[in-house]
């Protein structure tokens, strides 16, 4: 009804009930779809079932910006879009005013590595090693880090972080006294002690 589905694409509700299209412009969707389907007649894909609002991607091959991001309270979460040609996506959103926890989830299978470089309180990039055969979603969600927020260590120690800057939070010790080596109370003199002695006696 609105074109053939590549795997991918966003899915919402078509005017035949039950039956789900190619989104085409924004507005709710379903899901999106983890098969292709290009047959004129109606058939079944698998979807990956995430309800949401979807706005178009921008059509910029070499780096693309994010669909659509929606705030909730302290929340910031979205979709992310990279077509075939191109090997990264920008992810902006208002300043959460703290260091970012950011939670990426590929909705589409990945080859070869992927990973987050940029990382600010006001976006990110996610970054391909490759280009793909077919066209990548993301969904992201970043938070602000809290007060008491831990980081772990690959040597098994873990400590807080400082949830403006991610920086971790040393603590300083109060340093141990040591005793005061004193020369003038080296000099002081061991009191005399008189030697007392004993005789033997006889009657």
């Amino acid at each position: 009804m609105n074109g053939a589905i590549a795997s991918g694409d966003a899915i919402m509700v078509s005017s035949i009930p039950g039956v789900g299209v190619k989104a085409t412009n924004e507005g709710m969707i379903v899901g999106y779809a983890l098969e292709s389907f290009e047959k004129g007649d109606i058939g079944m894909i698998e979807v990956f079932v995430q309800p949401g609002y979807w706005m178009p991607a921008q059509n910029n091959a070499k780096n693309l910006t994010a669909d659509v991001a929606t705030q909730s309270g302290a929340q910031h979460q979205g979709f992310a879009f990279i077509e075939m040609e191109g090997t990264s996506v920008h992810v902006s959103y208002p300043s959460i005013l703290a260091y970012p926890v950011p939670q990426v989830t590929a909705l589409t299978h990945v080859k070869g590595d992927w990973w987050l470089d940029k990382i600010t309180d006001e976006g990110f990039d996610i970054v391909l090693e490759t280009k793909q055969d077919v066209d990548i979603r993301f969904a992201w969600q970043v938070n602000p880090a809290q007060v008491g927020t831990l980081q772990y260590h690959s040597d098994g120690t873990y400590g807080e972080i400082d949830p403006l800057t991610g920086k971790l939070i040393v603590i300083e010790e109060d340093p141990i006294e040591e005793p005061v080596d004193d020369p003038a109370i080296d000099q002081i003199e061991e009191p005399i002690v008189p030697e007392v002695v004993v005789e033997e006696v006889v009657e």
